[in-house]
């Protein structure tokens, strides 16, 4: 069996036990079940990549004030 048929195997079972109560519906688009990323997936990827910079950043100079601060006691000492 190649892939093509293992995926619509795969694609049949899941349907037929979504069907018949067996497994709980999901709710997905063919683009996510064939792993083509949405515009809301690319959207949400932006939002938390754009999130992780800016606490990256705070971190980060947070840090630098710490060693300033750091620094300048020793020199004070």
């Amino acid at each position: 069996m190649d892939k093509d048929e293992m995926k619509w195997e795969r694609i049949r079972d899941v349907l037929i036990a979504e069907g018949t109560g067996k497994a709980a519906p999901r709710i997905s688009s063919t683009r996510t079940l064939f792993g083509i990323p949405s515009a809301v997936d690319e959207a949400m990827d932006a939002i938390v990549a754009e999130a992780e910079a800016k606490h990256r950043a705070e971190r980060e100079e947070r840090r630098r004030r710490a060693q300033e601060a750091a620094s300048q006691n020793d020199v004070e000492a």
